[in-house]
């Protein structure tokens, strides 16, 4: 088996006869398709993927030459992620191992050609087989948005999940190493009580990191000494929470490194083309700071109320 680059006037009337209920067209696509899928609707909406985010389309092809998996890829440069798309298989190999050995293909790709750090896909939970095929090659999640999409009176999860290249798990910064998604509990709270008195409870912190869009941590060796994490609703706003810096490692640069990787984080997963509001919260001897990143002040007056839970 093999990879190609997708030609239209070939290759689409074959992956549309795979398309064969609205369901499934659902499950594969989120709708960004028309269905069942036209030519034109497909051409047009490849070609402006590819405009706006480098996406190019592939088949996979047995021995013979016949398509039988199809999957758009790019690569984001700023985050050397790759990002692959519409993943599908000839329904009639499907329990065979093709849909495995097209990601895999797909995954080799994107390390050995485009030289990405880490691949992601996003895929919905009911789609279990998918999600076992994923998880059998090593994709692990990243995140889940809750009721992201709506098919009929479902409302259905999404799930971005993730592989890494083989020491890409983690990124050096000179003597620093940076890590996604791994802060836990004991340590968001061994960094608070490093600079503020009173950590959130066990039980709270943990629930706040679950629910956290995006987690940095920074290391010395094996001691953390450094995180921020970031929430928000992924279209409209995030915002930027507990950056915290070990008092002996402060003015080193650290606290920019983690700003840096948050706001990447947002290029990445954004909506393309649009505005996104970025917040945050910051004494006034720190504004200095995040003014550097383009952050400013407006008139509105922050507001809060610390509510008792009985």
């Amino acid at each position: 088996m093999r990879l190609r680059p997708f030609i239209q006037d070939t290759d689409f009337e074959t992956i549309r006869s795979w398309i064969t209920d609205e369901r499934m067209h659902a499950l594969w696509c989120g709708n960004r398709f028309t269905y069942p899928p036209e030519a034109e609707d497909f051409t047009r909406v490849l070609h402006e993927m590819g405009r706006r985010n480098g996406e190019s389309p592939f088949v996979m092809t047995d021995d013979d030459g016949k398509v039988i998996g199809f999957f758009c890829y790019s690569l984001h440069p700023e985050t050397n992620v790759g990002m692959l798309k519409f993943v599908v298989v000839d329904p009639a190999l499907r329990g065979k191992g093709t849909g495995k050995m097209l990601l895999k293909l797909a995954v080799e790709y994107a390390f050995d050609i485009t030289k990405a750090d880490a691949v992601q896909l996003a895929v919905f939970p009911v789609n279990i087989p998918a999600v076992r095929c994923y998880e059998s090659i090593g994709f692990t999640e990243v995140r889940t948005d809750a009721g992201a999409f709506r098919f009929g009176e479902e409302a259905w999860d999404r799930r971005r999940m993730e592989i890494r290249r083989t020491g890409a798990g983690k990124k050096e910064q000179g003597k620093w190493t940076v890590k996604h998604n791994e802060l836990n509990a004991e340590q968001f709270r061994e960094l608070w009580e490093s600079v503020w008195d009173g950590a959130p409870t066990p039980e709270q912190t943990a629930l706040a990191l679950s629910h956290s869009v995006f987690r940095v941590s920074v290391f010395d060796g094996d001691r953390i000494i450094a995180m921020a994490r970031m929430i928000g609703d992924l279209g409209l706003c995030y915002y930027i929470k507990d950056v915290i810096v070990r008092p002996e490692y402060q003015h080193q640069g650290i606290g920019k490194l983690m700003i840096d990787e948050l706001l990447a984080f947002i290029r990445q997963n954004g909506v393309r083309g649009t505005g996104i509001f970025v917040e945050l919260c910051a004494m006034p001897d720190k504004i200095p700071f995040y003014a550097k990143f383009g952050f400013a002040a407006n008139e509105a007056q922050r507001l809060r109320i610390m509510y008792p839970v009985e």
